[in-house]
Formats: structure tokens, sequence, C-alpha cells
């Protein structure tokens, strides 16, 4: 899973199954687990995926609509060619 930042973003701006809102929401975390993994040096995948989600996402309270999306964003990115496609949750 040596996809490019800019797959991930390719993918997400060509969906058709994605609300122009939900690309903003997806983009938001999928933009933020990026950047945290490449900090870390950590490989793409279910591991880094939840640590991620422990360590960044569980550490505050967030509201049940930033959850859900964010859970949605880590569903979709399973789905296509973008690094985050492991299971999250």
């Amino acid at each position: 899973m040596n996809n490019s930042h800019a797959d991930w973003r390719n993918d997400l701006e060509a969906s058709r199954d994605v609300s122009e809102r939900d690309k903003e929401h997806y983009g938001f975390l999928l933009n933020w687990f990026d950047g945290w993994r490449l900090r870390l040096n950590l490989e793409a995948g279910r591991d880094a995926s939840v640590k991620f989600w422990q360590e960044q996402v569980r550490v505050k309270e967030r509201k049940s609509w930033q959850l859900e999306k964010w859970a949605e964003a880590f569903r979709w990115s399973r789905k296509g060619r973008c690094p985050t496609r492991s299971r999250t949750m």
C-alpha cells in the first residue's frame, strides 16, 4: 500500500457515490490521518488506522456527526485505492 496522497485525493474527487459535502469531511479525516502516520513513519494499514483512531480521534470528546462521518471516510477508503483502505474499527 504505497499509494501517494494524490491517489486518494483523486479517487475522492472522482467518486460519484460521495456528496460534495462528504468529500470535504472525508478529505479532512484522510488528510489528517495521512499527515499523522507519515510523521510517525507508519505504513498505511489497519494497525495505523486503529492507532490513529485511538490516539487522535478518541482522545477528546467529539460530536456524533464527526465520528459518523470520519468512520464513513475510513470505510470509503477501504473500497478505493487510497492508503487507508484497511479496516479501522
